[in-house]
């Protein structure tokens, strides 16, 4: 049976290794979403799991926590928020993926690094197959340097 978690106002807590890693004994688990919720002392929320299909993750606007993914099975993944860093670390594995939705709030305050590292995370997406990003995250990819001249080639399975 698969398993399906929403967590909504959650607290985690630091491992001890800088990160906290609440899901790797779930070995079922297929949908996880995570709304508003608060990493304590650590770094990052890491996300590890075989089966996991389908993320959706919203920060709060003053959450400045980073989410790991190590999550191979992953086709669905909607983030509201700021992104902060890569999508996953070196173990990255996001050839499952198909269907991406990215939402940058408006009236967020965005770090300088916020367009890059967005345009990174485009980057990693090259399986996908639907894009989703409303006028405010376009808004903040525009604010790459020279983005006019980047080619989006890693984007060639798009249909939608």
């Amino acid at each position: 049976m698969n398993k399906y978690y929403f967590l909504k106002y959650f607290v985690f807590h630091d491992g001890g290794n800088g990160r906290t890693e609440p899901f790797f004994d779930l070995r079922r688990l297929n949908t996880l979403i995570i709304r508003n919720r608060q990493v304590l002392d650590a770094q990052n929320l890491y996300i590890s799991s075989a089966t996991l299909a389908n993320f959706t993750t919203e920060m709060d606007r003053d959450d400045y926590s980073k989410v790991e993914l190590d999550t191979p099975s992953l086709y669905s993944f909607d983030f509201t928020g700021i992104p902060l860093q890569k999508l996953c670390g070196s173990k990255c594995n996001l050839s499952s993926l198909k269907d991406a939705s990215i939402n940058v709030p408006m009236g967020s305050v965005i770090p300088a690094d916020t367009p890059l590292v967005l345009l990174r995370w485009l980057v990693e997406l090259t399986n996908i197959k639907s894009l989703t990003v409303p006028s405010s995250t376009l808004q903040v990819l525009s604010l790459v340097p020279d983005l006019l001249k980047v080619e989006f080639s890693y984007l060639y399975n798009l249909k939608l």
